[in-house]
């Protein structure tokens, strides 16, 4: 090679190295401010330079002696990438970390584990995209660090694992180990001043406070945590306190107090363009009130239409569309969903943030109910597919589950029962148990069996099914129309089967079967 040309990859390669080097510190002071006051002013910074922190990463891919500074830069940017869809993205870097773990510094790997425990954190990510094993094994892992990262001195890190880990035990059920770590952690942040995390701490005290059974003081708690928030200006701290006010009253069937609190849920989030928030809580809203929800998303359309294409104009689309099949008004429900499935990719929106395969299962259902069945298996098969290509593969149970319905419809019993059981597969990848869609796939499993007159196994199944919707009847809100209209057909006409002798021999054997009983002899009759 030419000394001249050595020369230049040399010079090439020292500033790739500097570039790499200012932008791995780069992001580090941004992420407390994306959290707080400053939240618009953060996010555009990192908007402007993000592809040069993309060219960062990718110049220190694979060197060894970068790993530690490139997973570092990573553990600064998760709430950046949730709130601007760069969901796969991060965790294909955060995944990177894993391979690369014996390179990295204790205090490193801690943010690292910190980050993936997040993602099943109910006021954090919330994004459930990890499998049950994968989750207990990072869990086990960030125990370990703890100690060993307290020791080195980095109470920092150490608070937010203990944090992490505390959330992870709450979710799985296990609310005395997560109360543990969560008074830890938050007595950790207070020795190093560390107000917000002392905030997150504090949420999921209070979170552990009502799930133990102690509402009075759980409210008590939320209340002056909320005045906190409001005079700190942290808009997403306050927008996850809201979020669980309108848990509380999910809980205590509090229909005012839950009205309330979502609609400033909803003001706040769209005033900080948080669509995250603005889509969940529309979920809520209408089982609150579905009126009301109506009214709220049709002024948001309004507004946002005037302000032109955005993320949160999709979503104000995508919502309101919902809502009107869920009323029924199936030609107002189309438009606005065509809509939506025509501005999606005007948008470029990363697969992880889109909401394209979700409005597609909406399309879907709208054309199933008004007899369009070509279209609606066509919707959900795009929409099964752009699932499968995302780290949101398990949400593809849902249009399984709907195209399983319009098979059963065409009487097609081999695709139904195919996608039923290949719903039950999707759910059992994803931590969430989604157990609506379990009972509504085993419920047409057990009718295709019924019609090919299988009858002790659709007994079994039907019983298994009717006995955990009792279970659960006094406690869930009422179900959606898009959600029950098929299962609640198929329910109706037990009483029916229950006339013959073979279906009724087996029913009460059916209803002593588990969930996860009756999920094994679905998926092996």
């Amino acid at each position: 090679m030419p000394r001249i040309a050595l020369v230049s990859t040399r010079k090439r390669e020292i500033i790739r190295g500097r570039h790499f080097s200012y932008f791995a510190q780069f992001a580090a002071p941004t992420q407390a401010d994306i959290l707080g006051p400053h939240h618009h002013q953060a996010m555009a910074d990192l908007d402007v330079d993000y592809h040069n922190i993309r060219a960062a990463f990718a110049y220190a891919n694979g060197k060894a002696e970068l790993a530690d500074m490139r997973m570092g830069l990573a553990a600064a940017l998760p709430y950046y990438w949730k709130i601007r869809g760069y969901v796969t993205e991060g965790f294909t870097w955060l995944q990177a970390g894993l391979a690369d773990e014996h390179w990295l510094s204790l205090s490193t790997r801690a943010r690292l584990y910190v980050v993936l425990l997040n993602e099943n954190n109910h006021f954090h990510w919330n994004i459930f995209i990890t499998d049950v094993a994968k989750n207990a094994h990072w869990l086990a892992v960030a125990e370990t660090l703890i100690e060993p990262t307290l020791a080195q001195g980095d109470k920092q890190a150490a608070a937010q694992l203990m944090l992490a880990v505390g959330g992870s035990y709450e979710y799985s059920g296990q609310l005395q180990k997560a109360a543990e770590y969560a008074q830890r952690s938050q007595q950790t942040f207070q020795t190093i001043g560390d107000v917000r995390g002392m905030s997150f701490a504090h949420n999921l005290l209070i979170w552990l406070t009502f799930k133990q059974g102690d509402v009075e003081a759980a409210q008590s708690m939320q209340e002056e945590q909320i005045r906190r928030r409001q005079l700190s200006g942290a808009s997403w701290g306050l927008c996850e306190a809201y979020f669980m006010q309108v848990e509380f009253a999910k809980n205590m069937a509090d229909r005012s107090r839950g009205i309330h609190s979502l609609k400033q849920l909803v003001a706040l989030a769209e005033q900080e363009d948080r669509t995250w928030f603005v889509s969940n809580a529309y979920y809520d809203f209408e089982k609150f009130d579905a009126h009301g929800a109506i009214e709220l998303a049709e002024a948001l359309l309004d507004r946002q239409r005037q302000k032109g294409p955005s993320v949160m104009l999709g979503v104000a689309l995508y919502q309101l569309g919902r809502m009107y099949l869920n009323r029924q008004q199936f030609e107002r429900a189309q438009d606005l969903l065509d809509e939506a499935l025509a501005l999606w990719p005007r948008l470029n929106e990363r697969p992880e943030l889109s909401r394209l395969p979700w409005t597609l299962i909406v399309r879907g259902q709208v054309a199933y109910f008004r007899g369009d069945l070509q279209k609606a298996l066509a919707c959900f098969g795009e929409s099964i597919e752009r699932f499968a290509t995302s780290i949101y593969a398990f949400h593809a149970a849902r249009p399984f589950t709907f195209r399983g319905y319009v098979h059963l419809s065409q009487n097609n019993l081999d695709g139904a029962v195919d996608d039923f059981c290949q719903c039950l597969q999707e759910v059992a990848k994803g931590l969430h148990t989604f157990k609506w869609l379990i009972n509504r796939a085993l419920a047409g499993i057990g009718e295709a069996a019924q019609r090919r007159g299988t009858l002790r196994l659709a007994a079994l199944l039907l019983a298994t099914v009717s006995s955990a919707e009792a279970k659960k009847l006094e406690e869930a809100p009422p179900a959606l129309f898009s959600e029950i209209s098929d299962f609640d057909h198929i329910m109706a006409r037990i009483p029916a089967y229950r006339q013959d002798p073979v279906f009724a021999a087996a029913w009460q054997e059916g209803e002593k079967l588990s969930l996860d009983e009756a999920i094994a002899l679905a998926l092996t009759s």
